[in-house]
């Protein structure tokens, strides 16, 4: 396994981050504490992820990618036409572990702080970026629920429980149950 910090000067993105520190002023010892941060997590490819770029599990102490970035994720070889977007990712969720490790833990995620690390680091501090190649899968409702009085239609994937109890806001009518699967 790597760490995100190994990662970062494998493709050679620590420069980024090393101009990030020089933009902020950081002192010294933050820089440590930072990079420490960095090497703390451990990045993984993640396969089965199809509605999002990259995320960092601070509990678990990783970033996850998306396999979709990789030719080759065994070797982390980064698809050539993907490899700006790849980037922007791996700076994005880094950004997130550099504004927790200055700020702590009580800061909004994409907020002014971490704007401020995107920034500096030469990104747009976009909070969600938009692929091509990433399709999101649209599941088909396994379940639907119809008003009575109104004919109003709601399609879930879960069943509701106690929909045969609830009322419809707008017009106060019940609903029925459909399992469609």
């Amino acid at each position: 396994m790597i760490t995100v910090w190994d990662y970062l000067g494998h493709t050679g993105y620590s420069d980024n981050v090393y101009n990030a520190f020089e933009k902020l002023n950081l002192p010294q010892f933050e820089i440590d504490h930072v990079v420490r941060s960095l090497d703390m997590f451990d990045l993984v490819i993640n396969s089965r992820a199809k509605s999002r770029f990259g995320c960092v599990k601070y509990l678990n102490h990783t970033m996850e990618l998306t396999s979709e970035y990789f030719v080759d994720s065994c070797l982390l070889k980064v698809h050539p036409e993907r490899s700006d977007h790849h980037k922007d990712t791996l700076l994005h969720e880094a950004a997130h572990i550099i504004t927790r490790a200055i700020w702590g833990k009580d800061v909004s995620s994409h907020g002014k702080e971490w704007k401020s690390i995107m920034l500096a680091l030469g990104i747009t501090p976009a909070r969600c970026g938009s692929g091509d190649f990433l399709k999101k899968e649209k599941k088909s409702p396994k379940h639907l629920y119809t008003c009575r009085k109104c004919s109003f239609t709601l399609n879930k994937n879960r069943k509701l429980k106690n929909m045969h109890r609830r009322s419809h806001i707008a017009c106060g009518g019940y609903f029925d149950h459909v399992e469609l699967r």
